[in-house]
């Protein structure tokens, strides 16, 4: 309990700010759209929802919004 209160302040200091990410699985949502997951230089969990196409591998630039699913921040691809 108090090391997930601990992450999530960690986590939560990095809303609004630029992260690069490394993108490593998809997933399709209902509705067929696509949200690719992958983990910041800071190894903070990273999701994006997308139309981009294949993001495996690559490193972008994502503005983070808020908290996805769990501790998992959400935000926007930039590059």
């Amino acid at each position: 309990m108090i090391g997930e209160q601990i992450e999530r302040r960690f986590a939560g200091a990095f809303i609004g700010s630029f992260l690069k990410v490394l993108f490593e699985e998809v997933t399709v949502l209902p509705g067929g759209s696509v949200r690719w997951s992958g983990y910041s230089e800071n190894y903070l969990r990273v999701s994006v929802d997308t139309s981009a196409g294949e993001l495996r591998g690559q490193v972008r630039e994502v503005i983070i919004d808020g908290f996805g699913e769990g501790l998992q921040l959400q935000g926007r691809l930039l590059s």
